[in-house]
């Protein structure tokens, strides 16, 4: 059986020469919902209003370390930089979940322990907070959506996915998908259409002047989403090329 390995930020914790155990009381968590309660007079219970959303979650790893070529302190200065060198929420992936990543962020309440008795062995318990939902990773690659033609693509989860629309060209073009139509009026040489919650944009390139929602005609101002089962996308108009990435999800 191998090691369980847990990366992120690019890094490994067999890079610091830690250990994660995951013995048979290790419990992952996931993504609590979010409800609008009310109690009304008269009324014998509460009553929920689920509002479509998920709070994140505070997972703890505990590691086993022996540092041979580095001192306690050192070893606590590279791991220190690791985590909180940029504090925010960025891709783990855990090798029990092999086809999956996620999005934490760590937290200063992380503690790495050195025994008295021997300043080579650390006990490193690591706390994030880890974003309800976890990807696909077969849902980050670009698919061609051919000219002229219908895509369909199957979401094998059981959650709405908001993709990242790529088409380059210079004139408008509508994009259909599940009989709704999003509409372009122009592409200015190439867009985005980003339809991740925390993004909702349609752009150009990221820099100051690169949005282009004013040349976006949206039913409702809603983005596109892919229903879990079967979607159709088509595209009509004087247009180069266009992909989407579906980021497929679901709840950690």
């Amino acid at each position: 059986m191998n090691e369980p390995v847990l990366t992120y930020r690019g890094k490994t914790n067999l890079d610091f020469d830690m250990h994660l155990d995951v013995g048979s009381d290790f419990e992952f968590g996931t993504g609590e919902p979010n409800f609008d309660t009310t109690d009304i007079p008269g009324v014998s219970k509460t009553l929920l209003e689920f509002n479509g959303s998920y709070k994140s979650f505070s997972q703890k790893f505990t590691f086993y370390a022996i540092h041979k070529d580095v001192t306690a302190d050192e070893a606590k200065r590279r791991i220190t930089e690791w985590l909180l060198r940029d504090p925010d929420y960025h891709r783990m992936e855990l090798s029990m979940r092999p086809d999956y990543y996620m999005e934490a962020s760590t937290n200063s309440n992380s503690l790495i322990k050195f025994p008295a008795y021997n300043k080579r062995y650390a006990k490193v318990e690591l706390t994030f907070m880890i974003a309800p939902f976890m990807y696909l990773k077969s849902g980050t690659n670009a698919i061609e959506i051919p000219k002229t033609q219908i895509l369909s693509l199957n979401n094998p989860e059981q959650f709405e996915s908001y993709p990242l629309i790529h088409i380059t060209g210079n004139d408008g073009v509508t994009i259909t998908i599940n009989n709704s139509e999003f509409i372009l009026n122009e592409i200015d040489d190439e867009i985005y259409i980003d339809s991740d919650p925390t993004v909702s944009m349609v752009y150009k390139d990221k820099s100051i002047n690169g949005s282009r929602n004013r040349l976006a005609i949206f039913p409702d101002h809603n983005f596109p989403v892919l229903n879990p089962g079967l979607n159709t996308i088509s595209i009509t108009g004087d247009y180069t090329s266009a992909t989407i990435i579906p980021r497929w999800r679901t709840l950690c």
